[in-house]
């Protein structure tokens, strides 16, 4: 009896499928690339919750090490600052595990409301840490925290909203009471 010739199966080969599979992911890329960015809020809340995270970190770390504590806020800029008792300034945290000064992409804002205590009054707050003026040199740049951590637990009640610079309706605000106690706010939540 004779043999068949050999027929070819009909199909792809894995180098086929491998190829069509990159060029459909290189495709999407592409088209993602280019769709304008509206995850906005998923980066507020992002940036809302590693400051309340960091809130949180040196609360603890000012209760641990009894040390008080400060944080500079700017329009798109915090950083975290100590108090030096020996030289009566307050200075930098040195860098450690997170960066003590964080800068927010350029589509963010900051927007800081203290609250009614007596941490709003300027004679009031230089008093609790006086420096002399003997202290200050004219080139050294003088730090001052607007919001304090203190060894003691408390924190300087404060408002701080985290803004689209583009659309000012989308926002969220982390609210942090004298205990130390904080929460993040949503739009919603804020009008209720």
């Amino acid at each position: 009896m004779a043999r068949s010739p050999i027929t070819q199966a009909a199909g792809f080969t894995l180098l086929e499928i491998m190829l069509v599979i990159v060029l459909m992911g290189l495709a999407s890329s592409a088209v993602v690339m280019t769709l304008p960015s509206n995850g906005g809020y998923k980066e507020l809340k992002h940036e809302a919750q590693r400051f309340s995270s960091f809130v949180e970190l040196l609360n603890d770390q000012a209760l641990m090490t009894s040390r008080e504590l400060g944080i500079l806020v700017d329009k798109r800029t915090y950083e975290f600052v100590f108090y030096e008792p020996k030289s009566k300034k307050w200075q930098p945290l040195p860098r450690g595990k997170f960066n003590t000064k964080v800068e927010l992409p350029e589509e963010m804002q900051l927007e800081l409301t203290l609250s009614g205590f007596a941490w709003d009054q300027k004679d009031e707050q230089e008093e609790l840490f006086d420096e002399p003026e003997s202290a200050f040199d004219e080139d050294e740049e003088v730090i001052e925290p607007q919001l304090y951590i203190m060894s003691s637990g408390e924190v300087t009640p404060f408002k701080l909203r985290f803004q689209s610079a583009e659309d000012k309706e989308l926002w969220l605000d982390v609210d942090v009471k004298v205990t130390g106690a904080l929460q993040i706010l949503e739009q919603d939540e804020e009008d209720a």
